[in-house]
């Protein structure tokens, strides 16, 4: 008999949730409030450079006393980069800002505006719009922490999830297999009950905003989608299995 020595190990997918302050109820102060007294690691802002567009915030209104009212990290969604030497807010290490790649952004734009990111020393991303192609981002794939792929047009609720997201975050995920830069993939809409478990399959976060704001108590909402995420990523954990076949005569038995 052959002795066979396997050696496993076990890779972690690490799930997480983004809740968006944007879809908060009340007031900037009161969402720092429900989301710091949970214990949330990080979240999404969305600011706009320009004309403001429902309850995202117009660039000059994000300021550091806002930025410091969240304990935890946060992902600043960053609308219009035509002007990356003026539009990148203040934030802190450990956060990332994520720029929206319209159809009408340029190349040059997104160069200038990924280099400024770095300057200031923080994590950096890119946000594909719903109507944008994939193509206009993959040269930038290797240069970027993130990428969030948005699952309904910016401004909208409670639409249903573009059948075009899951497909497009699969494609990234697979394109970047194996590259030693470890990149963030996410969802940013149409998170909701009827697409959270596809989501959670192959999204490694997930920004929310009604999903947990609406009805429930934000704590217990809180526990209840995070213990969903946990019994998900024990079920997903991958074992990488490598069988080393070792002939040892000492191992023979003869029967």
């Amino acid at each position: 008999m052959v002795g066979i020595r396997a050696n496993a190990r076990i890779i972690a997918v690490n799930k997480s949730l983004i809740p968006s302050i944007a879809a908060y109820p009340g007031s900037f102060a009161e969402a720092a409030r429900a989301l710091n007294d949970i214990n949330c690691e990080r979240v999404h802002i969305d600011v706009i450079n320009g004309i403001r567009v429902g309850s995202l915030l117009v660039g000059d209104e994000f300021t550091t006393d806002v930025r410091n009212l969240f304990h935890g990290k946060v992902d600043l969604h960053l609308f219009g980069i035509e002007n990356p030497a003026h539009c990148i807010p203040p934030l802190c290490k450990g956060d990332t800002c994520i720029l929206h790649v319209f159809p009408s952004t340029t190349e040059g734009e997104l160069v200038a505006a990924i280099k400024k990111v770095n300057q200031v020393g923080i994590e950096v991303g890119l946000a594909l719009d719903i109507n944008t192609p994939t193509t206009q981002i993959l040269p930038f794939i290797d240069d970027v922490d993130v990428v969030l792929v948005m699952g309904i047009p910016i401004g909208a609720r409670r639409l249903p999830l573009n059948k075009r997201a899951l497909p497009i975050i699969a494609e990234f995920k697979s394109l970047m297999a194996g590259r030693t830069r470890p990149t963030r993939f996410g969802i940013d809409g149409g998170v909701n009950e009827e697409s959270f478990e596809a989501l959670l399959a192959v999204a490694d976060f997930m920004v929310v905003g009604s999903l947990l704001f609406d009805g429930m108590n934000v704590r217990s909402r809180w526990k209840c989608l995070e213990g969903r995420i946990s019994m998900q990523t024990k079920k997903e954990q991958v074992a990488t299995t490598e069988l080393r076949l070792t002939t040892n005569t000492r191992e023979h038995f003869v029967l």
